[in-house]
């Protein structure tokens, strides 16, 4: 069990000085770090009309990580790492509590994903993001993240090549 968390019912993925980082199963606790982090989104995730579905496909399919602080969720980031073909991950969902941001908590999830992306064999990851979004392209960009193209829309797609060991930026 972690002293930090007391997450004895997560399976722990990694442990900071100051955050842990499990993979949560539960649907209801999910929906409650989503909605924590909600107001992370310029446009609100839990008010998207297809969140349903979204959820859906969500929990059936992708990992799902939250980071905690002293026993409160603060982050989660939703990522698929299951396409042993293509061998590319995609990266769903990253947001932290406004009120923890700027205190590395994405940067530790992000790294986690990467971790266990490059595990399972995957060789990239890709994500989209919204061209006006510049704080999280800067984020991505700091973590090895280039512009691959626009989506034709108001967003674009960026990867992320898998090469060695990950560091702790």
């Amino acid at each position: 069990m972690c002293k930090l968390c007391a997450g004895e019912t997560l399976t722990n993925v990694s442990h900071g000085n100051d955050v842990c980082i499990f993979k949560i199963t539960d649907i209801s606790e999910k929906k409650r770090i989503m909605q924590i982090c909600d107001q992370a989104f310029p446009n609100p995730v839990l008010e998207r009309p297809n969140f349903d579905a979204l959820f859906a496909k969500l929990d059936h399919y992708a990992e799902f990580l939250a980071v905690f602080m002293q026993q409160t969720a603060i982050g989660y980031i939703c990522f698929y790492a299951n396409d042993q073909e293509g061998r590319t991950a995609y990266i769903s969902l990253l947001a932290v509590d406004p009120i923890y941001q700027g205190m590395r908590a994405g940067s530790a999830l992000l790294r986690a994903c990467i971790r266990h992306a490059a595990e399972g064999g995957m060789q990239c990851i890709r994500l989209e993001v919204n061209q006006n979004n510049k704080k999280a392209i800067a984020f991505y960009e700091r973590h090895g993240f280039v512009k691959e193209n626009d989506t034709g829309s108001d967003s674009y797609y960026m990867i992320c090549t898998l090469t060695g060991p990950v560091d702790n930026q």
